[in-house]
């Protein structure tokens, strides 16, 4: 029962982020700084004018995903996230397919 509230947690934060991700890229809609919690945005702006939030930012990301593994890649980044949308539908495409056949 935990395992399937995580599941479902996961998948309601990771449709979330997207949606914001989608939302900034398009210039809609830009509530939060989603783009602030990324790896490499926050590993620049520690690199290019010291900042101790991004350097915190970073930090956070890193324990996360020494600590938590892949939580990182299929929630918070964008990429991660459509990585993870177009595998469960080829999945599903193909169990659709062989029960055709």
């Amino acid at each position: 029962m935990l395992n399937k509230n995580i599941y479902k947690f996961r998948i309601i934060a990771a449709i979330i982020v997207f949606i914001l991700a989608v939302a900034a890229i398009l210039g809609i809609f830009y509530p939060i700084k989603i783009f602030d919690i990324q790896f490499l945005p926050a590993l620049q702006r520690v690199f290019t004018d010291f900042s101790f939030v991004a350097l915190i930012i970073l930090l956070i990301l890193l324990v996360i995903t020494v600590f938590c593994g892949r939580i990182y890649c299929s929630l918070i980044c964008p990429f991660g996230i459509l990585q993870e949308i177009t595998g469960f539908v080829k999945n599903k495409l193909l169990t659709e397919q062989i029960m055709m056949t």
